[in-house]
């Protein structure tokens, strides 16, 4: 389930307790197909899924609308019967003014796109978040849900679902005010399986290993069986520890799918210019950096429009190809 990012603005969260939740179950109806962005819902049915009061619920739903993160339509929806069915919303975006986030409206519902395609379309940096989550709302509220959301944003930018990050940056990001805090929401995430974790010597670093809520599993196992099955998943183990591909296969694999240039910048890494038309230091320069040193496949991160993931992510868009054909490029590098 596709969550755009400009949930986080400087580095921490925008949303929180209450609000979070609400936003997470929208974006899980927003997503469906053809709903263009659009979601019917009453206050019973968030009070509900996330086990907030009326109160806070209609606090939420004004601090979304206050912080243009959704807007309100001014009808209420009636069914066949007359009887009130729910609100009429629509997902917009607080860094255009409000805007709606899907601006493919159709006469034909049919056309009409879903979140994930509506980011798409206009270029709006997200991650992803399992489909299960909007289920597990009841149970994770507050600071748990608000720290394991910013483990998969910062899963996301690294291009891997096992990292290390620093306790500060991981608690700045979910919006923490105390480390006592961010402990204690680890140790509930940890209890409901959605990750594991292992805390440094000195206890400013922390290792966390994201996993299925449903199978407790490691996250990046259960992907790797679900798309390539067992046979992928036991080559996966056996290549624990080892990388199957170098620096400079990645980079040159990740470089062949531009058709602008790709120069070499510190630290090994490559830069060039995004779809999104960045500028840095209000001159027109490469904004794009790719990084073939973190992950399986590397890691790529646009310093402008804050848009990153792995380079196979980058080169089936980039490239406009398949998984397999991306992957089938690689190999063809790599010999």
């Amino acid at each position: 389930m596709p969550v755009p990012t400009f949930i986080f603005k400087d580095g921490k969260s925008v949303l929180k307790e209450s609000a979070l939740s609400v936003y997470l179950y929208f974006c899980l109806l927003a997503n469906k197909q053809h709903s263009n962005c659009e979601v019917t819902v009453t206050v019973p049915e968030l009070e509900k899924c996330t086990a907030y009061g009326h109160a806070q619920v209609e606090r939420a739903l004004k601090r979304l609308r206050t912080k243009k993160f959704i807007g309100q339509s001014e009808v209420n929806i009636r069914g066949k019967t007359g009887k009130f069915t729910g609100n009429e919303y629509v997902m917009t975006n607080p860094n255009r003014g409000g805007k709606s986030l899907s601006q493919q409206r159709s006469e034909d519902r049919r056309r009409d796109t879903a979140l994930g395609a509506a980011v798409y379309y206009e270029k709006q940096s997200y991650f992803h978040v399992p489909e299960c989550l909007p289920q597990m709302l009841r149970q994770l509220q507050g600071a748990p849900l608000a720290a394991y959301v910013a483990a998969l944003q910062l899963a996301s930018v690294r291009g891997e679902r096992e990292f290390e990050v620093a306790m500060q940056e991981w608690r700045k990001l979910a919006g923490i005010a105390r480390n006592e805090t961010l402990e204690m929401a680890t140790e509930k995430l940890q209890d409901e399986r959605v990750l594991d974790s292992i805390r440094s010597e000195n206890r400013r670093h922390i290792r966390i290993y994201l996993k299925n809520p449903i199978t407790g599993h490691d996250l990046e196992d259960d992907i790797v069986w679900s798309e390539y099955g067992k046979e992928a998943l036991e080559a996966r183990e056996r290549w624990d520890g080892e990388r199957p591909y170098t620096r400079e296969q990645l980079l040159t694999w990740a470089s062949s799918v531009f058709k602008v240039p790709v120069v070499p910048i510190n630290d090994g890494e490559l830069a060039t210019f995004c779809k999104c038309g960045g500028y840095k230091n209000r001159k027109f320069k490469p904004t794009l950096r790719m990084n073939g040193d973190k992950g399986r496949y590397g890691v790529y991160y646009c310093d402008h429009c804050e848009d990153g993931g792995t380079l196979l992510a980058l080169v089936v868009k980039q490239g406009r190809m398949g998984m397999r054909e991306a992957l089938g490029r690689l190999e063809g590098k790599k010999s």
